[in-house]
């Protein structure tokens, strides 16, 4: 039986698995200022876009470029746009700091910080980005909290082969490594298993536990126990499905890639204005925004502000979308409001009780999410910590040792004309996960819990001069087992009640970070446009083809993909 492999749960659904789906998806081409290719979509004649977070404003930003004529309208319940990108100066005496509630530093290389760049590129905000590169202190040095004490994570071949035979916290990494390729490959009726069970089923229970764990507090802030492994780590459980264990598919040289990546990869290399950045961000590790992380929202609504064809309306949640088949043109109201489509980038169960009763899905409905608790803090006396990222702590660490049942803290960089040392410490997440974010302690009460925690953890005793509280609630939707699955649902059901004018996007489905976030709009509005209209913005979910790129070049100097290599992604395209 599958729960026999391992001590946690690995997840079922009782059905056959569906047969995936292929939508077509746009032709190679640079984004350009509007859309040109083949017009605007005849019955894409007014939009709402739901939600003025970094997806919701993306979503609008997008649209207003490809199909400049369409009226666009955004809704947002709160006074502010930017979601959970806020950046927050507080004054002192004898000065001010800056301070992140949210998001702070974006990674440089992948590729859905490529479409984020693009954005960046097209906001004219170059000037305004500090890189961080691979081989700063604030990059290279990150360290996990166990066995009481700061334990650096290895960032080279040497420091790994020392840290396997003397740091506490990679027991059991070597021969959990050394052992992968003979462990028994999970059944073939396995379609999901959560992210713990993946990992100490392949390698131990150390590595999940210690290693993994404290990963996933500070991307998900989420229990690695119900995390879904399929989702969130496709690479390695395809690795595991296709060779028999992840060692035998990495010494295969395995470079398959999902067809979605390559495809947005090539895409975003034709474009010549993106060549400089791209190579500015190749030896970067992550970056940001001078003047913080909100410069990019503010930017979007700056340029939307500009645009004749957008309408922003703060203060105004929406409760109810009506659907009205009869009227081919605008179908979809909101109050006294009429749209021939709508995208909502609203957390998932909140989109779902806005939906009529017969759209409404379990599997949207029951979609979790945890909460944070942000404290930051700034204190006169420079170099408190040593120079790093800062630290994790993995479910291992036992409460005594953790009693405020903090996920980790940064130590945060410097902002010009700053002098001394910034913190920022996260609390929660799934650990509160039993507690009403109205039970929890007061803003002061959190203040002094975060600086206990410094106080155990790093010895610092210094009162802070600044101080800044955030509790945010419901920010990380947490992909449980059968996450996939449960999208498709939520695609099919969609599909079917509203024949693709209703969409969604967010990080509730495929991905919870900022560049992630920024993708999904970007694909679904395209999508609208590729498709006559008709797009759910989850067909992602129903695709499972992963391309060959090993023939290729993705290195080149000059980053920009070859007429064979256009040609070859021609060809896969016509083939699906």
């Amino acid at each position: 039986m599958l729960s026999t492999l391992a001590r946690r749960p690995l997840g079922r659904v009782a059905i056959t698995r569906p047969v995936l789906q292929i939508i077509p998806t746009r032709h190679l081409n640079n984004l350009p200022a509007s859309h040109t290719d083949e017009g605007t979509p005849k019955n894409l004649k007014s939009v709402a876009v739901l939600g003025g977070g970094i997806t919701g404003l993306s979503a609008a930003w997008y649209l207003s470029k490809l199909a400049p004529d369409v009226p666009i309208t955004l809704y947002e319940s709160s006074n502010r746009l930017g979601g959970w990108l806020r950046t927050k100066r507080v004054k002192y005496d004898g000065g001010s700091v800056m301070f992140e509630t949210g998001p702070r530093t974006l990674r440089a290389n992948s590729v859905a910080a490529m479409v984020t760049l693009d954005m960046i590129r097209q906001l004219q905000l170059e000037d305004q980005l500090n890189i961080v590169h691979k081989e700063d202190p604030s990059a290279k040095n990150r360290f996990i909290y166990y066995a009481n004490q700061l334990n650096k994570v290895p960032n080279s071949v040497t420091g790994t082969l020392l840290g396997l035979l003397t740091n506490p916290v990679l027991k059991g990494v070597l021969r959990g490594v050394l052992w992968e390729y003979t462990r028994e490959q999970r059944p073939k009726e396995a379609i999901d298993e959560s992210v713990g069970s993946f990992i100490a089923r392949r390698l131990n229970d150390h590595v999940a536990d210690n290693l993994v764990s404290s990963v996933f507090h500070g991307i998900y802030a989420g229990d690695i126990d119900k995390l879904s492994a399929r989702a969130i780590l496709p690479k390695q459980w395809r690795l595991e499905g296709k060779y028999g264990s992840i060692t035998r598919g990495l010494l295969a040289k395995n470079k398959e890639q999902p067809f979605e990546d390559t495809a947005l990869r090539f895409e975003m290399q034709q474009v010549e204005e993106n060549t400089n950045l791209i190579k500015a961000m190749q030896n970067a590790s992550v970056f940001t925004f001078k003047d913080g992380i909100e410069t990019l929202s503010n930017a979007l609504v700056e340029d939307l502000m500009n645009s004749p064809m957008v309408e922003i309306r703060l203060n105004d949640p929406v409760e109810q979308l009506v659907y009205n088949w009869k009227d081919s043109e605008y179908p979809l109201a909101i109050a006294n409001h009429s749209y021939s489509h709508v995208i909502s980038t609203l957390f998932g169960p909140i989109t779902n009780s806005m939906l009529p009763k017969h759209a409404q899905t379990p599997e949207l409905r029951d979609v979790e999410a945890t909460n944070v608790v942000v404290v930051n803090l700034f204190y006169k006396t420079p170099n408190l910590v040593p120079k790093g990222f800062g630290y994790l702590l993995p479910k291992s660490v036992p409460e005594e040792a953790n009693p405020h049942r903090v996920l980790g803290v940064i130590f945060d960089s410097l902002a010009e004309g700053e002098s001394g040392t910034k913190l920022t410490v996260m609390m929660g997440g799934h650990w509160w996960s039993h507690i009403h974010p109205s039970k929890y302690p007061n803003e002061i009460e959190l203040t002094l819990m975060a600086r206990d925690t410094l106080r155990m953890h790093l010895g610092i005793h210094e009162i802070p001069v600044a101080s800044y509280c955030a509790v945010n609630k419901d920010c990380i939707p947490q992909y449980y087992m059968g996450h996939e699955y449960k999208m498709m649902t939520v695609h099919k059901s969609l599909k079917r009640n509203f024949h693709g004018r209703v969409a969604v996007a967010g990080p509730t489905y495929a991905g919870v970070g900022v560049h992630d976030c920024i993708r999904s709009a970007r694909a679904t509005i395209q999508g609208w446009l590729d498709n006559n209209g008709e797009y759910t913005g989850l067909e992602r979910q129903m695709r499972d083809d992963w391309v060959d790129i090993s023939k290729f070049d993705m290195t080149k100097e000059e980053n920009q993909p070859t007429e064979e290599e256009i040609k070859w992604m021609d060809e896969q395209r016509s083939r699906k």
